[in-house]
């Protein structure tokens, strides 16, 4: 008998984090001090139009061929490395026998057999499709078997159509390796050519979420030294509302300047308390006339813990802001960026979202995490900050790719959040004992991050950040840099989304 059995990537990526000094813990307590401006670039509007919020159903139109994959296996044990992953679009309906052990941790799949119930000789096999881009067909699929020292192993690939296999290629891998006889190691291309013959399937997709977004950290509060020489200043002049939550039009002109960086939406820094309350309901306001995207970045730690109150701030976020037509939402739940998932355990936060669900509270939350294990509770995975750019190019590739992998076969896509900065310098917090910082070079660093992250093909893009001045991580325009952050961010915005 045979069963359908859903896989689970046993990846783990783990990032030490870079930045775990309290100086990155975002502080509670909020100075309201509005900063003086020398001067404003920010042009004053007028008639401002009303944007339509945009539609909740999003649809693409996708191309592939569907192809079924059975591979028999006559040995010991046998598997199969797709050395070319990224032609393949998605894997489905992995089936294989109850008795086997079967590890699909793609791009890699190996079989095991329970030596009493199969012994070697009796064939074995195992079932999938995958999804093939009609637009890399050229190079074929690229494939290494292995097999145990006797035996080995067959693999045929056949267009599926309307019901109806026809073989397109196949291999018979039984011959050893006198270099390796105990794996047996062989690669085989396999030409697709016979595809072009064929009309790829044309499908339109429901999309859990806008693709390509590219998002900004912001902050609707004021908390570092305002008179120290090594802090900047905003040019927006900020103009504020009796309880210290700054204007609706203080908002509109930030959004404008945003959008005009090729920026889609703010993940806004929360505090359950009524200002951040009150803000975050301007902001949803004028986010909703502008066509663009807010989301909180919940501020998790108390003390350098987990607050105690998360529950309920999780539950006051979802209730009283998660159906706003401006709150992003993936698959109709509302995304909570999770800051401080590393300081509880995976059992902690799987026990939370438990409770919260059967209260019927659901989030797609993306949490301070790179380890793929929390995808099995999470929507996806980002880190705050990264204050490096060695080896970021094969971190972040990594990572896209391992998430996208994870996701076939799964019912919801999880989400790759990559991470740019454009530097760090958090003297203006004025902790001397905790004092870091990461040159901007001119520029540089954020171009080379930004580079990184475009390279890998995110799901989507944050900027750390629009306006943490304190930290020195602001890309708005301000007095030392002017708008120098915000061309460089439509630049690669343009790059990314146009690919």
């Amino acid at each position: 008998m045979k069963r359908l059995f859903k896989f689970i990537v046993l990846a783990f990526f783990f990032l030490n984090s870079c930045a775990s000094s309290d100086a990155l813990s975002k502080q509670a307590e909020v100075e309201s001090i509005t900063p003086t401006p020398t001067n404003t670039i920010i042009p004053q509007i007028s008639n401002t139009p009303t944007f339509q919020p945009t539609s909740t159903q999003l649809v693409k139109t996708n191309q592939f061929y569907k192809l079924n994959i059975k591979f028999i296996c006559v040995s010991k044990f046998c598997s199969i490395e797709f050395l070319n992953p990224e032609i393949i679009q998605n894997v489905t309906n992995v089936e294989y026998d109850e008795q086997l052990i079967v590890s699909f941790e793609y791009p890699f799949i190996n079989i095991d057999r329970h030596a009493e119930s199969n012994p070697t000789g009796k064939p074995v096999e195992i079932n999938f499709v995958i999804h093939i881009n009609p637009d890399a067909l050229e190079n074929g699929l690229r494939i290494r078997s292995r097999h145990a020292y006797e035996g080995g192993s067959s693999f045929y690939l056949l267009h599926l159509e309307k019901g109806v296999e026809t073989q397109i290629t196949w291999f018979d891998h039984y011959f050893r390796n006198p270099i390796n006889p105990d794996e047996n190691p062989e690669v085989f291309v396999l030409s697709l050519e016979s595809l072009k013959n064929i009309i790829p399937i044309t499908e339109k997709v429901v999309l859990a979420a806008p693709e390509k977004m590219l998002w900004a950290v912001y902050y609707p509060w004021i908390g570092w030294k305002q008179g120290l020489e090594c802090t900047d200043h905003p040019l927006l002049l900020y103009e504020f509302e009796q309880d210290g939550s700054r204007t609706i039009e203080t908002y509109r002109q930030e959004i404008l300047l945003a959008k005009r960086a090729g920026i889609d939406g703010f993940f806004v820094s929360w505090f359950n308390d009524p200002v951040s309350n009150h803000e975050l309901e301007n902001l949803l306001i004028v986010a909703n006339e502008m066509d663009f995207k807010i989301a909180i970045y919940l501020e998790s730690l108390l003390d350098n813990k987990v607050n105690p109150d998360i529950g309920k701030s999780i539950i006051y976020a979802a209730r009283n802001f998660g159906d706003h037509p401006a709150y992003m939402r993936i698959n109709g739940l509302p995304v909570i960026m999770l800051y401080g998932y590393q300081n509880e355990t995976f059992e902690f936060w799987k026990s939370l979202f438990d409770l919260l669900h059967e209260m019927d509270i659901d989030a797609a939350y993306i949490p301070t995490s790179y380890n793929l294990n929390d995808l099995q509770i999470t929507t996806g995975l980002h880190q705050y900050i990264n204050l490096t750019t060695e080896n970021l190019n094969n971190l972040y590739s990594t990572l896209s790719n391992s998430i996208k992998y994870y996701s076939f076969g799964k019912e919801t896509k999880k989400y790759f959040v990559a991470t740019v900065t454009p530097g760090f310098n958090n003297c203006p917090y004025d902790n001397k004992d905790q004092f870091l910082m990461v040159e901007r070079d001119n520029g540089d660093f954020f171009r080379e991050q930004f580079n990184s992250a475009v390279q890998s093909n995110p799901d989507w893009i944050m900027i750390t950040s629009w306006n943490e001045f304190g930290e020195n991580t602001h890309i708005a325009p301000s007095e030392t840099y002017g708008e120098i952050y915000l061309e460089i961010a439509k630049e690669f915005s343009d790059k990314w989304k146009n690919r």
